[in-house]
């Protein structure tokens, strides 16, 4: 039986650990089916990295919320990405 978010793509923000509510919310959305998509400011790049390093097929999008251009450049990349995971599903 396919869970309730099969197919579809949950952004995540504000991880920062495996103990915080996104961690939380993230692993719920994995076990109903989501492809994850999670955004960062540029100093916890790499440790957003590291946190998601076993996610499947996770989406990593910079970004500082504070920056409009940057809000929109991330959501425009998390777009095109999640363009190419439909695609992706369609072909199967």
């Amino acid at each position: 039986m396919a869970g309730l978010l099969e197919g579809k793509i949950g952004v995540i923000t504000g991880l920062s650990e495996r103990h915080g509510y996104a961690w939380g919310i993230a692993q719920a959305c994995l076990r109903e089916g989501a492809r994850l998509a999670f955004t960062h400011e540029a100093r916890y790049a790499r440790h957003v990295a590291d946190l998601t390093a076993d996610i499947p097929n996770a989406i990593l999008a910079e970004v500082d919320v504070s920056d409009d251009a940057q809000v929109e450049r991330a959501f425009a990349t998390l777009g095109e990405r999640s363009e190419e995971h439909t695609s992706e599903l369609q072909s199967q």
